[in-house]
């Protein structure tokens, strides 16, 4: 008797714990069809795991010193992606191409340069929000100048491009800032243009460039319609 009584709290603490799952840790549990990397890269490996899922994806690119720069090239793979899950695709893309790594945010998955964890505030993305709130955001740009000007000392450069037509909000809003990072006050953006909605930073450590997406697409290069903060 008391065996089975013991089973049936066992199995009833089991179940509040996948009942407490929240919608984002779900996700990242979502099965992926397994795949081939063929001579790609590893951010095409990246969307061919967000075209099975419907998580955002946001992709930190590491940033040359000067945008005159010669630009910057990654190793192409040859590989197979097993079937599991998001979270198992993801750690083994990162096997393949370690000097990237990932962590959630909600309902997004960022990518950055693994080096860039140990540099705290010293990487851009990093930096901590003072509390304040951006009120009335009816433009996408206007989020990301907005949010970035808060930042205390010298006004960080950081420009918006989009290419077709650019992703607007459904109505206009407000960004609380509240213990946030860059990177997190983004990932907000992005949410608020739609679902699986992610963005891209790229540039140079003088002159970054974001841009948002709805899916990845492999190999995505030009960055017209542009505006400079």
């Amino acid at each position: 008797m008391l065996r089975m009584l013991f089973l049936a709290i066992v199995s009833l603490a089991t179940s509040l714990q996948v009942g407490a799952q929240t919608p984002a840790t779900a996700l990242l549990d979502k099965k992926v069809s397994g795949f081939e990397l063929r001579n790609e890269t590893f951010f095409d490996g990246l969307a061919k795991v967000n075209a099975q899922t419907d998580l955002s994806i946001a992709i930190e690119f590491v940033l040359k010193d000067r945008i005159s720069d010669r630009n910057i090239t990654y190793p192409r793979l040859t590989a197979r992606i097993q079937p599991g899950t998001v979270r198992e695709a993801l750690n083994q893309l990162c096997v393949l191409e370690n000097q990237f790594t990932w962590s959630r945010y909600k309902n997004t998955i960022n990518i950055y340069p693994a080096s860039s964890s140990m540099l705290g505030e010293k990487y851009f993305m990093n930096r901590r929000l003072p509390r304040s709130i951006v009120a009335e955001i009816s433009d996408p740009a206007e989020a990301i100048f907005r949010t970035v000007a808060v930042l205390p000392g010298p006004l960080e450069q950081i420009a918006f491009s989009q290419s077709g037509g650019a992703p607007g909000f459904s109505r206009p809003w407000s960004l609380s800032l509240d213990g946030l990072t860059v990177r997190q006050a983004f990932d907000e953006i992005a949410e608020h243009l739609g679902r699986g909605y992610g963005w891209t930073l790229g540039g140079a450590r003088e002159f970054r460039v974001m841009r948002f997406h709805a899916k990845l697409l492999p190999e995505a290069k030009s960055l017209p319609d542009l505006k400079a903060h």
